[in-house]
């Protein structure tokens, strides 16, 4: 039987053409819904949550390594200037490794922990043709990182720098590995094998911890290349692989010690003599006649000035130099020493806390 259209009932067509153009709509709908639902369901968890995992992680790795990074100040007598850089804790009883440009040239060093405390550090043993040193500081039960493999290092791999750059103590900043097996010529140094990444490095960055995300110590921080003044370089940081640090800082630590470190005063002087008395009419015919104090130093910080003469220290009388410098090598670093001296007719008495001379 043929129908004609004519003989259908018009809101009955209309009717079926309004649903069939609302149910197509959702049925694509609900397909699209069950295959989105699907895929996340599939989607491992990291994958939808690495944003957040990765900042707490990050946190986590930072808060582990804080107190295993020190800051170290660096300087030398009669120079006001001094230099800043960091290190890594290596062993618990004062064991310290940097890079050896950090202490190149210093006479006087300094290890800040991340509490403040304030150590005189002496240096073990150094290596300026690998860029690497040994400080050693009198102290006990320190935190050591966990160090990690650097020979399982991974292009793109997130890690975080430690150190102490501009003075700013302990910055912290992040990156990815950008290159491996680098190999740079800087500071007369060839350097192989460096970690490249774009973590920002700056001036007492050096000596400092690059870790990972697990809180791992995998390179000792070292270079930053800025490029020139027409060619200004961001992001090329580099690091030395932390099993190449570790295995020239179980070298340097085998050797026997390079140097004792002396106390140190920062004061030059000469004998009270005969000659000299009459000479400046000085106020006594012994002791030590003070020629030049070195800025920043022990004697400074004393108000000792240059024509002073100490005629005490330690309760011993001065004869002469060589009576100040058998007290002085009988103290020890943060020694409290009183000083009796004449200035302007007038004698005087103060106190200066013995520094170290590092060798």
């Amino acid at each position: 039987m043929f129908f004609h259209r004519d003989n259908v009932n018009p809101h009955q067509y209309e009717l079926k053409r309004k649903s069939g153009r609302v149910l197509i709509p959702l049925v694509l709908s609900i397909l699209f819904f069950l295959g989105g639902l699907i895929f996340f369901l599939s989607v491992p968890r990291a994958a939808y949550s690495y944003d957040g995992d990765t900042e707490s992680r990050i946190i986590s790795a930072v808060k582990r390594n804080m107190r295993s990074v020190v800051n170290i100040t660096t300087g030398r007598p009669g120079v006001t200037s001094t230099g800043v850089g960091s290190g890594i804790i290596i062993r618990r009883d004062g064991f310290i490794l940097t890079n050896a440009h950090v202490i190149k040239g210093a006479s006087i060093i300094k290890v800040t922990m991340s509490d403040d405390t304030t150590y005189n550090a002496t240096i073990w043993r150094a290596s300026a043709e690998k860029d690497m040193a040994i400080l050693k500081i009198d102290a006990s039960n320190l935190p050591v990182p966990k160090f990690g493999d650097s020979d399982k290092l991974q292009l793109g791999q997130i890690v975080i720098a430690i150190g102490n750059p501009y003075r700013f103590k302990w910055t912290i900043t992040q990156g990815v590995i950008s290159a491996l097996n680098r190999e740079i010529n800087a500071r007369g140094i060839k350097y192989t094998d460096l970690i490249q990444t774009d973590a920002a490095i700056n001036k007492g960055s050096s000596g400092g911890a690059l870790i990972n995300t697990s809180g791992e110590v995998i390179g000792v921080n070292t270079l930053v290349y800025t490029g020139s003044a027409e060619l200004y370089a961001q992001g090329l940081s580099f690091a030395i692989p932390i099993n190449s640090a570790m295995e020239i800082a179980r070298e340097l630590l085998s050797s026997q010690k390079a140097g004792t470190p002396k106390p140190w005063l920062g004061i030059s002087g000469r004998d009270v003599s005969e000659q000299l008395y009459k000479q400046l009419s000085l106020p006594a015919r012994y002791g030590v006649y003070v020629t030049q104090v070195s800025p920043n130093s022990p004697a400074s910080r004393a108000k000792v000035q240059p024509g002073d003469v100490i005629v005490f220290a330690g309760n011993e009388q001065m004869t002469g130099v060589k009576d100040l410098k058998r007290i002085l090598s009988n103290c020890i670093p943060g020694q409290r020493l009183e000083i009796t001296f004449w200035r302007s007719g007038k004698k005087l008495t103060t106190s200066a806390i013995i520094d170290q001379l590092s060798q």
